[in-house]
């Protein structure tokens, strides 16, 4: 396979994979506040939810 070819398709699912995850985390957040919750101090990434 040509070598222009292969790095269009290395590039463009690096660029998939990390655009899932920005998605990924912003549904996250929302979902989670939309529960009542909040990150913990330190820009952890998980949701916590008191009672």
């Amino acid at each position: 396979m040509n070598t222009k070819i292969m790095t269009i398709i290395v590039v463009t699912a690096i660029l998939a994979f990390w655009l899932g995850i920005k998605a990924h985390e912003f549904y996250y957040n929302d979902i989670c506040l939309d529960l009542g919750g909040g990150q913990n101090p330190g820009n952890h990434h998980i949701c916590v939810i008191q009672q």
